[in-house]
This record gives structure tokens, C-alpha cells and sequence, in this order.
């Protein structure tokens, strides 16, 4: 993600600042970088208390629904 944010920003950079400005592009990132931190912590508290079962679980839940979905015609 970050790679493909530095060639877009090379390649349209001066479009999207004479489109938006400065400013949106940069509450934008600061928002994404907020949200990921937050996310990141809860997901590493959340698996450090609970383990990965759930996850499992959920993966082995996902795959019978397609599955049923993809043999009914879906």
C-alpha cells in the first residue's frame, strides 16, 4: 500500500493538490493513520487475550456458506 501510495502521489501529486489543495490529502492520511493505529491495537490486544480461534471458526463458517451457495447455483 505504501509503494503504490508513493507512485500515485509521484505520478498525479501536483493533480490531486491543485484539485483538493493541501489540506484534504493531509486530513485524509492523518485520519488513515489514525484508524489503522487503532485498529492494529485492538486486533493485537483482542488476539493476545483471545487467541485465534475465533478467526478459525469464522474462516470454517465462511468457506461451508460459499460452498452451499456455489453447489445451490449461486
Amino acid at each position: 500500500m505504501g509503494a503504490a501510495t508513493l507512485k500515485e502521489i509521484a505520478t498525479n501529486g501536483g493533480l490531486m493538490v491543485a484539485t483538493f489543495g493541501w489540506l484534504a490529502p493531509l486530513v485524509g492520511l492523518l485520519a488513515a493513520l489514525l484508524s489503522a493505529v487503532i485498529a492494529v491495537k485492538w486486533m493485537v490486544g483482542y488476539v493476545t487475550k483471545h487467541g485465534l480461534a475465533v478467526f478459525g471458526y469464522y474462516r470454517i463458517v465462511l468457506a461451508l456458506v460459499v460452498g452451499a451457495w456455489l453447489l445451490l447455483g449461486g
